[in-house]
């Protein structure tokens, strides 16, 4: 009977060793829909040591700080040296953010150093950012169904951040500003900045950010676009199918279709993942859905249509509307909402994802 008790309990420590373990691997690595993103922003020197872990959590006022801070003094070449102090915090960063007019304090000579970020606040931090780092957002009204969450002090620049296409909103046409940011999220619109900035400063008059697949390492070239919406050629694709599809729809007497932000961003992690492995299984062997669980996508009714090879929005429409199983998907009335992406690789291939969810 003591044998049998100590191999549980030996089994029961393997075990806990194992959970603990793996819950280590998973904090040090980001959600995929971020990974490259994340990689890019620490190989250029974006993200501090200490912050390169634990990539879900919730961001703090002096960690966005710090992300801040390294991004400006990397892209303007200037290193503050001024400093704003603070009661309750001596943390360089969040002087240096204050004495450059990036941050303020919450009242009574305090900061907050350790109170969650909101994302309200990091779309008023972005875009100070980008106007110190010479690159001034697009002045344009923010356009989400819950605009009138959002702070009066925060308004412009969420509309600023949207424009730009450095923020997303976080579902159906809302932007949820009270809600908390995430560290891998404040890694990755920083990069979007970053990336925009840099390529600005070699010439480009302005760098829209593009849909959500990896900036720095997509093959196709950004370009100087004056607006994701209106110039940007894979965005306008990406348009164009969802227009079609509507259309398809709607000669039979369906409704229309809602472009959800966030399926663009699961269709951004799948074509990217298509141009690599065209197929609806992931490279990594899981199914192409469960692109909806990693993005925490309800668990909806949902289906996705692939296309590889097609040059044009009409041309994949077309394909897909002549193909039995991809025309039930369009044409099934359970679907209220999707999501569409394009990505051009180094050859000049074209890859389509297009999702769907009820």
């Amino acid at each position: 009977m003591r044998f049998v008790k100590t191999a549980v309990i030996t089994l029961l420590c393997v075990l806990i060793l194992t959970a603990n373990a793996f819950h280590a691997f998973a904090d040090d690595t980001p959600s995929p829909w971020a990974e490259a993103q994340v990689r890019s922003a620490t190989e250029a020197g974006l993200v501090p040591e200490q912050m390169q872990t634990n990539y879900t959590k919730a961001l703090t006022r002096a960690e966005f700080c710090a992300l801040a801070v390294r991004l400006y003094e990397n892209t303007t070449g200037h290193v503050i040296a001024e400093r704003n102090t603070f009661l309750d915090t001596t943390d360089a960063n969040v002087e240096k953010a204050a004495a450059v007019g990036l941050v303020s304090g919450t009242g009574d000579g305090r900061f907050s150093p350790d109170m969650q970020l909101t994302r309200e606040q990091a779309a008023v931090i972005l875009a100070r950012l980008a106007e110190m780092a010479g690159l001034p957002f697009p002045d344009k009204p923010a356009h989400y169904e819950d605009e009138s969450d959002i702070s009066p002090w925060a308004l412009e620049s969420v509309g600023q951040v949207q424009a730009a296409g450095v923020m997303s909103g976080t579902g159906s046409f809302t932007f949820s500003p009270k809600e908390n940011y995430s560290l891998e999220q404040g890694i990755v619109t920083l990069h979007r900045l970053y990336t925009m900035v840099v390529s600005y400063k070699n010439g480009a008059r302005f760098v829209s950010a593009g849909t959500l697949t990896e900036i720095a390492e997509q093959d196709t070239p950004l370009g100087a676009f004056p607006d994701r919406e209106e110039t940007d050629p894979l965005r306008q694709y990406a348009l164009k199918v969802m227009e079609l599809v509507n259309l398809e729809r709607t000669k039979i007497g369906l409704k229309p279709l809602v472009e959800v932000e966030v399926l663009n961003q699961a269709a951004a992690v799948r074509a990217s993942e298509i141009s690599r492995s065209f197929s609806h299984e992931r490279p990594d062997g899981r199914l192409g859905l469960t692109v909806f669980k990693d993005l925490d996508i309800a668990n909806v009714i949902r289906a996705e249509n692939i296309a590889g090879n097609y040059r044009s929005p009409e041309s994949v429409v077309e394909a897909w509307m002549n193909s039995p199983s991809h025309r039930a998907i369009i044409v099934d009335a359970r679907y209220t909402g999707q999501g569409v992406s394009v990505y051009k690789d180094s050859a000049g291939e074209l890859s389509w994802a297009h999702l769907f969810k009820g």
